[in-house]
């Protein structure tokens, strides 16, 4: 986030809008973020807050075992008390009707039924609730069947932007799958709009993402409606260079500048917030040029229009609550009893309990993985068989062990761990008398995708790769093994090719020209060896965003992983049975954290080992997860490798050393001791290392910066480096020294190869 905010990136950003639908116990809190930009503050979800009002409505009725007669009574007050007082923390309402019901909101004032509607709407989102598990009551979820009571609250939402001067961003056009783009076309707004200004003449409407692909539509309300506002954010990281430009273009068409504002919606993502400015100011250059050449505006009015855009448009909208603290919000019902307003909300804590989507953990931790008794690991790549045998012996393998499908798994600069699962008829599939199988041709991809962020399919700056073209994925097969955790599945680590030879940008390809490298020109081995630190959590996977929690608490080293050593005995088994020998497993310093630790090898070996211990680990907890006494069913076990969780994070020590005839180059030959006949090891010229190992040390802090790209590919990733993390925060190596991002490890450097 630091570098993503830093002034030399997005010196524009001047103010930090943050949705309250996350929670802050898994991210950062409002004050956290003003070291990145000068002003944060606070956007209220309408939903987010009724759901958690419900759920206190609905506790008291089950526990005090009565029916409330006036629920909406009840949640309208506790809403409406929520705002009455002033809160300088938030800026702005949200509501995602459009994920809902759809923006076409009925005012329940004139529906025949009115209040009475929403009410009986309200018994039936209360009878569901009834039958739920008590794990499961916690997430009251809003749908689209529940039309009546989300049209009430959107009516209630504009009612409060009225008279506390809260602008009501409204997410329109284009977003998710579970989103109708048909019922997301702004228009569908103008009944709103109209009740609006005649009842609510100072609320304001944000519509949000540019309204994508309604931008004109989007504009043709902000011409005509003083108080509808037209936000560029969304799609400013989401279209290409083209769109974007065709997108700003149609928005200036018939919006007027100064109801035109700029935001990112970068979400939990800093990169999406300096690419989406990033973007959008080239972009909006090259429309602004394109403009001031034709002659449709000139030069000054170019600057003022863009002034505008970026800043003061939205600074003027977003000017804060105007909020008299002995003035309520009216409300639409009278004779209020005094029970209703009786119980505190408690809307100050959290609104939501979740960090990130299922497919977030998936894409990081989902992909799994014996070894073929003609192709162990230990071997090199590639093998010398013709193709037909080849097929021909695996085929046999695979019948032998009756597999019928092959994950094909690889990793990206991300690190990410990716996988395809092919059947075996298409892994060595036959067309008459010529093998055509995936297994020596690969599978196809797109040549970008291999600098894919983690969730996003977009192309970072840099990475070299473009639209154009496409490469192979191409199976290693001398490291096809078994899944024991998996019956009927066998894997395959791969690398990637185009037009036949190696793809350069892949990070296996990359690491066996680097160990090749230093094999040919120095006759040295690059040697290597992980500790594998993560988190057993539990993940309430019936949320949209799963709520997780550590799965214990207990201290470094604890004797109580007898409560689990039966998982850990399988993980450690069937990491044997694919050619992995564990050295040790314990509790590490953080709740719920492990540590895994395995054989020194190659450095190639211990690369592909990377994946094989961590799908092996992922998989073997979330089968451990159903078996009987463990967590409900609501809350299921889950291992995570993530940089950072709780505490000071998790992180993966990899252990380092060059090693020529199977002697270890970072020794020197002699020791010298000092004047007293001792040896300092405080003293860094005496401590036995090796001159090539004092060229090693300092070529890898010459580039330590350039490496972190590397070493620290996830913002979480940065975000865990920092002193007292025992994530080697400083630019410095030492003997036995954990603030060192280099560290040499005592008698040790002269006892392994």
């Amino acid at each position: 986030a630091s570098v993503c905010f830093s002034s030399d990136k997005s010196s524009l950003i001047a103010e930090l809008y943050l949705d309250s639908y996350f929670d802050e116990e898994y991210c950062f809190p409002v004050e956290w973020h003003t070291r990145l930009v000068p002003l944060v503050k606070k956007i209220e979800r309408i939903e987010v807050i009724a759901q958690r009002i419900l759920f206190q409505i609905f506790t008291e009725e089950r526990e005090k075992n009565n029916s409330k007669k006036r629920r909406l009574d009840t949640l309208e007050e506790r809403i409406l008390c929520h705002f009455d007082s002033p809160n300088k923390e938030v800026i702005g309402l949200k509501t995602i009707v459009c994920y809902r019901s759809g923006l076409d909101v009925e005012i329940w004032q004139d529906h025949p039924r009115g209040r009475e509607s929403v009410e009986d709407n309200l018994l039936t989102i209360y009878k569901k609730w009834k039958t739920k598990s008590e794990k499961d009551q916690k997430n009251i979820k809003l749908s689209n069947s529940d039309k009546p009571l989300l049209d009430f609250l959107v009516e209630r939402a504009v009612l409060i932007s009225h008279h506390r001067n809260l602008p009501l961003q409204i997410h329109t056009g284009f977003g998710d799958k579970d989103l109708s783009l048909s019922q997301s076309n702004p228009l569908l707004l103008r009944r709103l709009i109209l009740h609006a200004e005649k009842n609510y003449p100072s609320a304001t409407f944000v519509l949000l993402h540019g309204s994508y692909p309604f931008s004109r539509e989007a504009g043709y309300l902000a011409h005509v409606h003083s108080k509808v506002v037209v936000d560029s954010s969304l799609f400013n990281h989401q279209l290409s260079f083209s769109g974007m430009e065709a997108t700003i273009t149609s928005l200036l068409e018939y919006t007027p500048t100064d109801k035109l504002i700029y935001s990112s919606d970068g979400g939990l993502y800093p990169f999406n917030f300096y690419l989406a400015l990033k973007y959008t100011r080239q972009s909006w250059a090259t429309v602004m040029s394109r403009m001031v050449d034709s002659g449709e505006i000139s030069l000054e009015e170019a600057k003022d229009i863009s002034t505008g855009f970026f800043y003061s448009n939205s600074k003027r909208i977003y000017s804060g609550q105007d909020c008299d603290q002995n003035q309520k919000i009216p409300r639409s019902f009278s004779n209020i009893p005094s029970s209703i307003s009786s119980t505190s909300t408690s809307l100050s804590g959290p609104l939501s309990s979740k960090l990130s989507s299922l497919s977030f953990w998936q894409h990081l931790e989902t992909t799994s993985t014996n070894v073929l008794p003609f192709c162990p690991m230990s071997g090199d790549s590639g093998i010398t068989l013709t193709q037909d045998s080849v097929a021909r012996h695996l085929l046999r393998y695979f019948e032998q062990h009756q597999i019928k499908y092959v994950r094909q798994i690889w990793c990206d600069v991300s690190a990410t761990r990716r996988c395809r699962v092919i059947p075996v008829w298409n892994f060595l599939k036959w067309e008459g008398h010529k093998f055509k199988g995936l297994a020596l041709s690969g599978t196809g991809i797109p040549t970008c995708a291999l600098s894919f962020p983690i969730q996003h399919e977009y192309i970072p700056e840099g990475t070299g790769a473009t639209l154009f073209g496409s490469m192979q994925i191409i199976p290693d097969l001398n490291t096809i093994h078994l899944l024991p955790y998996s019956k009927g599945h066998a894997a395959v680590l791969s690398s990637f090719q185009q037009g036949g030879q190696a793809f350069e940008q892949c990070p296996r390809t990359f690491l066996k020209k680097m160990v090749a490298m230093a094999k040919d020109e120095f006759g040295i081995d690059v040697m290597a060896g992980v500790e594998d630190e993560f988190f057993l959590v539990l993940a309430d996977e019936t949320k949209d965003i799963p709520n997780l929690r550590p799965a214990d608490d207990h201290p470094y080293a604890s004797v109580c992983i007898d409560e689990r050593i039966e998982m850990f005995e399988e993980i450690i088994e069937d990491l044997a049975k694919q050619g992995v020998r564990t050295e040790m497993v314990h509790e590490e310093a953080g709740v719920g954290q492990y540590e895994i630790v395995t054989e020194y090898d190659s450095a190639l070996h211990t690369a592909d080992r990377q994946l094989i211990i961590r799908e092996t680990i992922v998989n073997i907890v979330a089968k451990w997860s159903e078996k009987k006494g463990l967590p409900p069913s609501s809350e299921k076990l889950r291992a995570t490798f993530l940089p950072s969780f709780r505490g000071t994070g998790s992180g993966c020590h990899v252990h380092l050393s060059l090693s020529r005839d199977g002697q270890n180059v970072f020794s020197a030959n002699e020791i010298t001791p000092n004047e007293n006949g001792s040896v300092d090891l405080n003293d860094h010229w005496s401590t036995g290392i090796s001159e090539i190992g004092k060229q090693f040390i300092a070529g890898v802090l010459t580039h330590l910066p350039a490496l972190m790209a590397v070493l620290t590919p996830l913002p979480i990733s940065i975000r865990r480096i920092q002193p007292n993390h025992w994530a080697g925060a400083y630019q410095c190596w030492g003997l036995e020294n954990k603030e060192a991002a280099l560290r040499g490890w005592g008698s040790h450097l002269t006892d392994k190869p």
